[in-house]
């Protein structure tokens, strides 16, 4: 149920990405790029921030994504700051700019 959920989501939101694993050959990947975005802070308010993301199902990724693995989206080069599993399939990779 999950994986068709996963695919749903992919396919109606989704954009393919170029991933590059540290290790590891480049890929092209999908997931849900977010330049800017806001999240619950659990104080029953929402908190904005800048800082790119991209969420993407782990089974497109090639390798556990891990800190310093790249992604590319419209030419600029991104850095995984942060990779967070939700537990349920996906990851939220928290991405920095390392060129404009």
């Amino acid at each position: 149920m999950e994986a068709m959920l996963n695919e749903a989501v992919l396919a109606t939101w989704g954009r393919s990405v170029e991933y590059r694993p540290r290790e590891g050959e480049p890929c092209t990947v999908r997931g849900v790029f977010e330049a800017a975005y806001a999240e619950p802070s659990g104080y029953g308010v929402s908190v904005a921030s800048a800082a790119p993301r991209l969420l993407t199902a782990l089974a497109e990724l090639p390798s556990k994504p891990g800190r310093h693995d790249e992604v590319v989206v419209d030419g600029t080069t991104y850095a995984v700051a942060h990779p967070e599993p939700d537990g349920h399939g996906w990851v939220t990779l928290h991405l920095e700019v390392i060129d404009e």
